[in-house]
């Protein structure tokens, strides 16, 4: 059995900031509902992303996430794991940079150039050293701000990892993997 919930998001005038925004499950059978093509994304595949379309639908005020109280609080339901949900990318991304690093330090242990491990390049050496002190360094950040669930730890460990993938990415355009 497959449970699908689409939240559709309303927005009305409103002089309060992150007030006037309410979310309502919507049944997926009521007329005028459709959903449209998938969309491709960036990012992660693990939940589908797709066009919606609510053609002159009437909804219930049972419909509103929440309930009554629900009203107006469409802004605070989908903040409130927001930082969480940033930890947890923060997490994954570390653990791709140490993944990474295992295949690459692999790698040029048995890659081989003019007769000689690639390991044996001086500048190979040092920029594993590197990349690897990047993966510690965003490791032991997580871990620590996973204790405190600190709301800013994606955009570090974002920037992090892309610098980090940039170093990885030269060893294998260069030598053809």
């Amino acid at each position: 059995m497959e449970i699908k919930i689409y939240c559709e998001i309303t927005l009305f005038l409103c002089r309060k900031r992150a007030y006037g925004i309410s979310l309502f499950l919507v049944d997926t059978d009521l007329p005028g509902f459709q959903k449209g093509t998938l969309l491709k994304k960036i990012g992660r595949a693990s939940s589908d992303t797709s066009e919606l379309f609510f053609n002159d639908i009437r909804l219930p005020s049972s419909a509103i996430l929440g309930g009554p109280e629900g009203l107006n609080r469409g802004f605070q339901f989908m903040m409130h794991d927001l930082g969480r949900e940033r930890l947890v990318i923060a997490v994954m991304c570390a653990a791709y940079m140490e993944l990474a690093f295992e295949w690459t330090r692999t790698y040029v242990h048995e890659r081989e150039t003019f007769g000689k491990p690639l390991i044996s390049n001086q500048q190979v050496r040092h920029t594993l050293a590197e990349v690897k002190t990047d993966a510690m360094i965003a490791r032991t950040i997580t871990d620590q701000l996973m204790e405190a669930e600190y709301k800013i730890v994606s955009r570090i460990i974002r920037t992090q990892f892309i610098q980090f993938l940039d170093k990885i990415l030269i060893f294998l355009r260069n030598f053809n993997f």
